[in-house]
């Protein structure tokens, strides 16, 4: 479950001008029970979940055979452990700071996190595109060795380190795990070839935090899992993010992105009837499922045929920690290239 509550801390960020227009409220808040606002209009909120451990290694006697004598491993009961995570975040922003919210789609993928966390991504180096409040990475940081949390604003980037330093505590929680274990928070443009192409360090004019480090660049190397939630909502962002996977060094490696994401729909006439339709899903669809070169008139793309393998996972498999609706608008991808 989550719980809000709010305090006086007030991140060293921008504060709304006036000329900000278009606004946007996560169905999160929406449902989320009213909470006093710090000075500058952030909240704290808790998000606590049970997390399990990652089973002993087995001996004979946790085996059996089945009637054709197969052996088979037994499943072991998983040790758990209750945590929590402390997230600074707005309850609405303009468009350019969607980021700052939390949001339904950004839940699920961190359930599922969860839930593969002990089998699969125990020790990895893994990455976040468009990591938002940082809460999918800070979720796997619990079981990964390395985490980079990335975004394109610094506004965004400033909220997320923050969150990432409320939270450093938890990162070395269970000796199981290997010690060491970082998040780092770095600015990452889409339409930019650095870093995500194998591009040598670039070296800023003006210095800031969330810079890349040679280092980053050569453990970019055994990154081949990643994660984003709630970054298909706009049909220009999906193509650049889409052409920025095809950029990506393989390193004869297979990388996988697990994509959560929320369809936002508008009614469209189908003949003499209304339909519900998401368009940015379609889009999206069409990356994952092109089978040739194919020109969309609406952003005046060009979509080439995919490279991708993909399925959408089932979410009614994966156990819910947290408290928000799981409709129909929720999907999450499994996506390898």
């Amino acid at each position: 479950t989550n719980e809000q509550f709010a305090e006086g801390h007030k991140p060293n960020m921008k504060p709304e001008t006036p000329k900000e227009q278009d606004e946007a409220l996560s169905d999160v808040h929406i449902s989320q029970r009213e909470a006093e606002k710090t000075e500058d209009g952030y909240f704290l909120s808790r998000f606590s979940f049970e997390k399990s451990f990652k089973s002993a290694t087995t001996s004979p006697n946790d085996t059996e055979s089945d009637d054709e004598g197969e052996i088979k491993v037994k499943r072991k009961r998983r040790r758990t452990q209750n945590s929590t995570l402390t997230i600074v975040h707005r309850m609405q922003t303009g468009i350019d700071s969607v980021g700052l919210q939390v949001w339904k789609a950004s839940l699920l993928l961190s359930e599922f996190i969860l839930s593969i966390g002990p089998q699969d991504l125990t020790g990895k180096k893994v990455l976040e595109f468009g990591a938002g409040i940082g809460l999918c990475g800070l979720i796997a940081s619990h079981f990964c060795h390395t985490v980079f949390l990335t975004d394109y604003s610094d506004e965004v980037l400033e909220n997320c380190d923050r969150n990432a330093k409320l939270n450093s505590h938890l990162f070395n929680d269970n000796k199981e795990y290997e010690e060491g274990r970082t998040v780092r928070c770095r600015k990452l443009d889409f339409n930019s070839p650095y870093p995500i192409d194998g591009s040598s360090v670039v070296v800023p004019t003006k210095k800031s935090p969330f810079d890349w480090t040679e280092e980053d660049i050569k453990e970019l190397d055994d990154v081949a899992i990643f994660f984003a939630a709630d970054i298909i909502y706009d049909e220009l962002i999906t193509d650049s993010f889409f052409k920025m996977l095809r950029r990506m060094r393989t390193n004869g490696k297979q990388k996988t992105l697990y994509l959560g994401m929320e369809k936002r729909f508008n009614f469209t006439l189908d003949g003499k009837e209304f339909k519900l339709y998401s368009r940015c899903h379609e889009h999206m669809l069409k990356h994952l499922n092109s089978k040739e070169n194919s020109f969309d008139p609406l952003t005046g793309e060009n979509i080439p045929p995919s490279i991708f393998s993909s399925r959408k996972i089932e979410i009614s498999e994966i156990p819910q920690f947290f408290e928000y609706d799981r409709g129909n608008d929720l999907e999450l991808w499994e996506i390898k290239w």
